[in-house]
């Protein structure tokens, strides 16, 4: 396979004035080197994408931190790129993005035995080093090509090992502000091919801790990886395309082969005979050919098993079949600001997947020229009123326009407490004891007792909700929860542990845990206490088994309310029994990247631009 660093093709190094149009007039600090027409083709092993871009590359994490400040200044977008042998380029020019590489590929022992290794350095350098001083467990991974910045990102590992196993602390660069920070390895979940390492965050440099061993016996193992690496299908390529699905399908490869992908072929781009998670560029590929295979090859699983995979390469634009988007947020509801911020996240995170977007913020219910006649996929992101209780989404089902979320009917039943409640006791779902009142004056309802949940019938982002402990707080709560509604629903109050998980085309993701401040989950504790209220994910009261209990529940509601393509359903396991309640779903969840479905997906190490760009194919998929 041809190498990125064997390339001759010339790389035009240029001043920042020329880049930015003078507005950065600083001088270059020494060592770094500013690239406007950088080659996907030379800094790639693949070699996929044919137009140029903007590469900054820099010796040093003090250079790094002295440049981004001025970059984030200019409007630019800052992404790392490492090695490039995990990496698909573009065929457009990215003109608002730069990629930053830093290029200290220093290794060394330190004094209480653990290595550091800085990003640029080759993964294999720091195996080498490792075993040259006595240490085992680094076989497994000595084929892995790359960095060890991008190996740490992705939790690169092979042969049931990853290089977590190894790590011990790390300091990573903050792409927003410029500063460094040390994190331990325990600040981060480490799941499959997934760090948690969010896209505003680069790898300096990292600590490992190895296991003392033999040499003999690691040389010996080194030899066995080294001959099953031998059997690698010969070429260009960025190695396994897809991550394996869950544990209990198939590995990726084995679902691909059966699927027919072997000999599938676009452009210079081909599936090998020889591995069927595996493309191969036969020379002058471009990365549109590139995800057009991708697809066919998902797609092929797709349709044979009803499985979906996930790319492993890192590729923006990898999973596209439409490009134009159009977000539909805002309003008229309580929830209006939220939802536009929400509506930006969205935005934010399609644009950076490639997709053309345009925004709208929707103040009358109905259909606009953009809707009908630009849009190929709308994605409303709207909280409360039309936007969420389906009548938003009748208007585009009968108009024949593609959109993301559930279809008008699970809206308006997911919206409707009372409606969502009967559901969940048709389908034997546990769910706190209500009642409903229409009447401000209303009484405490028969077999009720204090403390109890008061909150309107139709209303999100925890708006009029308020716990009552006694009856002194009766009549101002039911005051509270009518303002936002003319039916409120009163909920027997359980204590325990609440969390939030979300189901995204028919597969639960990681639960988020719920901590606050106070004794129940209101607006302040969501939105104004700060630092005080937490989410950690996995969460950190719950058991294994509780977890298995609230995803089993969690589905059978979506499934139940016919919203398998998106929700989130929220939860609470009681703290004397450690039974699970299902306390109600949400058709059109918060999608700030702080917001519990977005976190939840970072966990399960898809990004916020790989859930967006998801539901929005997810909804093409299954066009209505």
């Amino acid at each position: 396979m041809s190498s990125a660093n064997e390339s001759s093709t010339p790389q035009k190094s240029i001043t920042r004035n020329e880049l930015f149009g003078g507005s950065l007039i600083r001088m270059t600090p020494p060592g770094s080197e500013l690239l406007t027409e950088a080659s996907w083709d030379a800094l790639t092993s693949l070699g996929a994408g044919s137009a140029p871009f903007a590469l900054l590359r820099v010796p040093s994490a003090e250079n790094a931190e002295r440049w981004i400040p001025a970059l984030t200044k200019a409007g630019l977008r800052i992404y790392p790129l490492g090695a490039g042998t995990n990496f698909a380029g573009s065929d457009t020019k990215l003109d608002d993005h730069i990629f930053l590489q830093l290029t200290d590929d220093r290794v060394s022992r330190l004094p209480d035995g653990r290595f550091q290794a800085f990003a640029g350095a080759p993964l294999r350098k720091l195996l080498l080093c490792a075993k040259e001083n006595g240490c085992s467990g680094t076989a497994a991974l000595s084929g892995i090509p790359g960095s060890i910045g991008g190996a740490v990102c992705m939790n690169a590992g092979a042969c049931g090992k990853t290089i977590s196993d190894f790590i011990a602390e790390l300091t990573l660069l903050d792409l927003n502000t410029g500063k460094t920070e040390t994190a331990q390895k325990s600040d981060f979940p480490w799941l499959y091919r997934s760090s948690g390492i969010g896209p505003d965050k680069m790898v300096l440099s990292a600590v490992f801790c190895f296991p003392e061993g033999s040499r003999e016996e690691e040389d010996a193992l080194w030899e066995q990886e080294k001959q099953r690496r031998a059997k690698a299908p010969r070429g260009r390529s960025a190695g396994s395309v897809f991550r394996n699905p869950e544990s209990c399908f198939p590995p990726a490869g084995k679902l691909l082969d059966d699927a027919g992908a072997k000999g599938m072929r676009e452009g210079a781009f081909r599936v090998p005979q020889e591995h069927a998670n595996w493309i191969v560029n036969e020379g002058g590929g471009t990365a549109s050919d590139f995800r057009r295979l991708v697809r066919r090859m998902k797609g092929a699983v797709y349709q044979k098993f009803g499985i979906e995979l996930h790319a492993e390469i890192r590729c923006p634009e990898m999973d596209r079949t439409v490009d134009r988007v159009l977000v539909v947020m805002g309003g008229e509801s309580s929830e209006r600001e939220i939802s536009l911020c929400s509506g930006k996240g969205v935005a934010g995170a399609l644009r950076e997947a490639g997709y053309d977007v345009r925004e709208y913020d929707i103040r009358k219910l109905a259909l606009t020229d953009d809707m009908k006649n630009w849009a190929e996929v709308v994605f409303p992101v709207l909280h409360g009123g039309y936007g969420e209780d389906g009548r938003f989404q009748a208007l585009l089902e009968e108009a024949g326009i593609c959109y993301v979320g559930p279809n008008s009917a699970a809206c308006r039943d997911i919206m409707d407490k009372l409606r969502s409640k009967e559901l969940m006791n048709e389908a034997g779902i546990s769910t706190p004891a209500f009642a409903i009142l229409d009447d401000p004056d209303a009484p405490v309802p028969e077999g009720f007792e204090f403390p109890l949940v008061v909150k309107p019938n139709s209303n999100g982002s925890t708006f009029g909700v308020t716990l009552v402990e006694d009856a002194a707080q009766w009549k101002a709560a039911l005051q509270e929860a009518f303002r936002f509604d003319n039916c409120v629903f009163v909920e027997e109050y359980i204590k325990g542990v609440e969390g939030a998980i979300g189901v995204v085309s028919g597969r639960t993701l990681p639960i988020v845990e719920i901590q606050f401040p106070g004794k129940i989950y209101d607006y302040d504790a969501k939105y104004n206490a700060n630092s005080k209220t937490r989410h950690p994910c996995p969460p950190e009261n719950m058991t294994p088994r509780q977890q298995e209990e609230v995803a089993r529940e969690a589905l059978a509601y979506a499934k139940k309310v016919g919203a398998e393509n998106l929700v989130r359903i929220d939860v609470i396991v009681r703290a004397k029994d450690g039974k699970v309640f299902v306390l109600e779903g949400n058709g059109l969840p918060g999608m700030t990247p702080t917001s519990l479905v977005p976190t939840e997906a970072k966990t399960a190490g898809i990004s916020m631009t790989e859930l967006c760009s998801s539901l929005v194919e997810s909804a093409v998929r299954n066009r209505r």
